[in-house]
């Protein structure tokens, strides 16, 4: 069989139209050039991840795609990654401070109040007052669980807790709450903007961040229904053990179900991460 045959739509379609190769463009494989390497390689599906850049920045790698989708007369689907509810640490003294094992640390949940006062090397804010949910006992990760933080202290706006281990920390690292249904809200105001934005783009999926409920993919589908994107396709992403508990209805709720193993496998152990 020629190669040429095996790129014809009806027997691509026929052989890989459930099975996608999803690439991640980031800076450096924004150019047209680049997309068109990777579509080589045997990209199936551009990643566009919301955590990062402005809708502005993503739009021009969106325009770049359709118009190699267009010029190939090729299948490429493209992908919005949301934000999701996730906890991202703040303020810093200098932007990064080296956290030594055994060391207190207090992480303050209020900025304004940080800004105020002097700051040492073992305080950190965080965009989210996690003083509200957690309490003694509970474990802190910060930096995707390179270092490892236990609660010993909770006071309104402020957690004090013990390094477990040494680290440096910078501005902006993800911080799990492994075991802890904490209160931020499913859907912020950044990812109700983005779903929008997805439906006005006519895009083709969403990768939807910490799904726990099978009423969190319905408030996604809603938003998508009033901008015109009925069509585009939620995959649900599992992360966390409240998700893993209602897995089988958010399946249900969901045209997808992708494992996100990371964030997962930060808060359950590896082996019982679902394969």
């Amino acid at each position: 069989m020629e190669i040429k045959n095996f790129y014809e739509p009806n027997i691509l379609e026929q052989k890989i139209k459930r099975t996608k190769i999803i690439t991640t463009i980031g800076p450096s494989t924004s150019k047209k050039d680049d997309l068109l390497k990777l579509f080589e390689a045997g990209m199936t599906t551009i990643r566009l991840n919301f955590s990062h850049g402005t809708q502005e920045e993503q739009l021009d790698k969106i325009v770049k795609a359709k118009e190699l989708r267009k010029e190939l007369g090729k299948p490429i689907s493209i992908l919005l990654d949301t934000k999701g509810p996730e906890i991202r640490v703040g303020k810093m003294k200098d932007g990064a401070q080296k956290i030594v094992a055994g060391t207190e640390v207090r992480i303050f949940t209020n900025p304004d109040e940080y800004a105020t006062r002097e700051s040492s090397d073992t305080e950190m804010t965080v965009s989210y007052d996690m003083s509200i949910d957690l309490k003694a006992g509970n474990t802190v990760l910060v930096d995707d669980g390179k270092l490892e933080l236990t609660v010993i202290n909770v006071e309104p706006g402020i957690v004090t807790c013990k390094a477990f281990n040494t680290h440096v920390v910078k501005t902006n690292k993800r911080i799990n709450l492994p075991g802890v249904d904490f209160s931020l809200p499913f859907l912020g105001e950044k990812d109700k903007s983005d779903i929008a934005f997805a439906a006005k783009q006519e895009l083709d999926y969403i990768a939807a961040s910490f799904v726990n409920t099978p009423e969190n993919v319905e408030d996604i589908r809603k938003i998508l229904k009033e901008n015109g994107g009925d069509s585009i396709q939620i995959i649900s992403k599992i992360e966390s053990k409240i998700g893993i508990y209602n897995i089988d209805k958010i399946i249900e709720a969901s045209d997808g179900i992708m494992i996100a193993r990371g964030d997962l496998g930060l808060e359950i152990p590896f082996y019982e991460v679902p394969y």
